[in-house]
């Protein structure tokens, strides 16, 4: 992927160069990669809110990790990261990259694919929304309420160890 393709994404203070840092994700069919030194964020939310969406999204996903799955089965926890993903940097996308062990990524994404859809808003139901929208300011609820709500693609990162 060409870096000077893209960066519809990117404010025009960032560099072009942190789209040249980039890693591929394992096993992806569509040949995903994830770009480390890329901002996290894309309009028309601001940074802030982009990061307060990935701490909720986080919080639920460890949540679930540890009420449904026996933490003692897993040599390391799954790690959660929020980085830009996609083909390349014009089509990169605000998502959690979450890195875990290859013999537990099936059990994981069974897992988040079955029971995150409402714990992370995918379907806006009120009561996970109302969870998320107090981390934006009182000015800015009604104009957020409005328009639908940042999401964030879940992208496995499987390591052998």
């Amino acid at each position: 992927a060409e870096p000077s393709t893209a960066a519809s994404t990117a404010p025009e203070t960032v560099p072009q160069e942190v789209w040249h840092y980039s890693v591929p994700v394992p096993g992806s069919k569509k040949n995903k990669l994830i770009y480390i030194k890329a901002p996290f964020e894309l309009r028309p939310w601001t940074t802030e809110q982009w990061q307060a969406r990935f701490v909720f999204v986080k919080n639920q996903l460890e949540d679930l990790v540890y009420k449904y799955l026996r933490l003692l089965d897993f040599e390391k926890r799954p790690a959660y990261h929020p980085r830009m993903v996609g083909t390349c940097p014009s089509d990169a996308r605000p998502s959690v990259v979450i890195i875990c062990r290859e013999a537990d990524a099936k059990h994981i994404q069974s897992l988040f694919r079955t029971r995150a859809e409402e714990k992370l808003c995918l379907q806006g139901r009120e009561s996970a929304w109302s969870q998320f929208r107090s981390s934006f300011g009182t000015g800015q609820r009604e104009a957020q309420s409005e328009q639908a709500i940042p999401r964030l693609q879940l992208v496995y990162y499987r390591t052998r160890t």
